[in-house]
């Protein structure tokens, strides 16, 4: 198992110049299980070629990711090319993912889908359930061309029974810009 542990620290102005992960690009093997955990810290002006602006995290097969973002703050990153301004969390074939984000905000991320935040599974042949609990949160002034703040579900209309909830609690998701799905993007 890989645990890692960030706390009351400032990511600021990092560039993954050819891939992903701006700031953090976190990713697991087949057979080992990761446990993420980030509380009191700001990201802050990073950017990705491709996704996670902020964080960019992918497991692999057969592996049970536990992320928790509590009390932190992700202002103005960018993925240039693809998924998740702020957090993209690509979970893959038949392991169930669970993304935990409690007093957090997200403010003025950008990239093509998903501003703040995209929740997709890495293939059509998923089979997982993922899970993105947003409690106590704040999304505003991100942008993207679908799902200015939140983008949660699949990048292919082919999958096979991906199952996804989005459960928000007393957060606030305002002034978010997408030419589809301004504040949430969620479904198939």
């Amino acid at each position: 198992d890989i645990e890692t542990h960030i706390d009351s620290c400032l990511l600021d102005s990092n560039i993954a110049t050819s891939g992903s992960g701006g700031a953090i690009y976190f990713s697991s093997s087949e057979k080992i299980s990761p446990k993420l955990t980030i509380n009191a810290s700001k990201f802050r002006g990073n950017r990705a070629t491709y996704s996670g602006g902020g964080i960019y995290l992918s497991h692999g097969y057969s592996s049970t990711p536990v992320v928790s973002i509590t009390n932190s703050q992700f202002i103005s990153n960018s993925a240039d090319e693809q998924f998740g301004g702020g957090l993209y969390y690509k979970y893959d074939f038949e392991s169930d993912a669970l993304l935990h984000i409690d007093n957090c905000r997200f403010s003025g991320n950008s990239s093509k889908i998903g501003g703040a935040i995209v929740m997709y599974p890495a293939s059509s042949t998923n089979r997982a359930t993922a899970t993105l609990n947003l409690f106590n949160s704040t999304l505003d002034n991100n942008s993207a061309d679908e799902g200015g703040g939140i983008s949660v579900g699949t990048s292919n209309f082919n999958a096979i029974s991906p199952r996804s909830y989005l459960n928000i609690v007393n957060s606030t998701i305002t002034k978010n810009f997408a030419k589809y799905g301004g504040g949430i993007s969620s479904g198939y």
